[in-house]
């Protein structure tokens, strides 16, 4: 589970869900990677990775940044890799590469994931994928 800096805001609808939870039962929790691909993010970085509060592990790939980015990743719980940039694709497979769990979120630095669709993908994990694979429209993020 990441450690953050802040008290993380839990939204109502995941405390009331997770009193709720108490009657179901008991399976072994699927677990989720985030991958985020950094380079000079230090503006940005702390408002995505403070909603990731949720996640199993958050995966950071830098592209070797001269500001703070590196030093905040570290602060919010995130196993960061350096790589020399060779292409998005080349960062986000090795960004893959590198995640311990089957289950991975594509995040790019400046994505904030929004309250209902934190409680969306929870509540998906919660009752068993039913896909391989899962697409979101960038204004739900």
């Amino acid at each position: 589970m990441l450690t953050v800096a802040e008290k993380p805001r839990i939204p109502p609808e995941l405390q009331r869900g997770r009193r709720d939870l108490i009657a179901l039962p008991q399976k072994e929790k699927i677990k989720l990677s985030v991958i985020i691909i950094t380079y000079n993010e230090s503006r940005i970085i702390r408002r995505t990775l403070s909603r990731l509060w949720w996640c199993d592990e958050v995966v950071g790939v830098d592209s070797y940044s001269t500001d703070d980015t590196v030093a905040i990743c570290r602060e919010f719980g995130c196993r960061v890799f350096l790589k020399r940039f060779d292409g998005y694709g080349a960062q986000k497979q090795y960004a893959v590469a590198m995640a311990k769990n089957d289950w991975v979120l594509n995040l790019d630095a400046d994505e904030v994931l929004s309250d209902r669709l934190i409680f969306e993908i929870g509540l998906e994990f919660l009752l068993e994928p039913k896909y391989a694979e899962y697409e979101m429209p960038m204004n739900l993020v």
